[in-house]
């Protein structure tokens, strides 16, 4: 009788050990799953499924596109108003 005790408790044991690690697991499945939701729901973008042969292409094409529209926007910010536009206003 005694070692069926012992038998049991082992297996509980076991048990919760294993419950345990799948707790943990889940956590971070859940918290992996909740980061992917999200980018799956952001505005103005996209996720897509491309052949791996083509991401250095695509990632340079991105960069490139990024850096046009930077040096674009750093352009304008950088213009001054026009000397007649200065003088008329109040």
């Amino acid at each position: 009788m005694t070692r069926t005790l012992e038998i049991l408790e082992e297996a509980l044991e076991e048990a919760e050990e294993a419950a345990r690690w799948y707790a943990e697991r889940s956590e971070t499945a859940a918290v992996a799953f909740a980061e992917d939701e999200a980018v799956f729901r952001a505005r103005g973008q996209t996720v897509m499924v491309v052949p791996r042969r083509l991401v250095p292409a695509i990632t340079r094409l991105i960069t490139r596109q990024k850096s046009e529209m930077l040096r674009k926007r750093r352009k304008k910010t950088l213009q001054l108003p026009s000397r007649g536009a200065r003088k008329s206003k109040p």
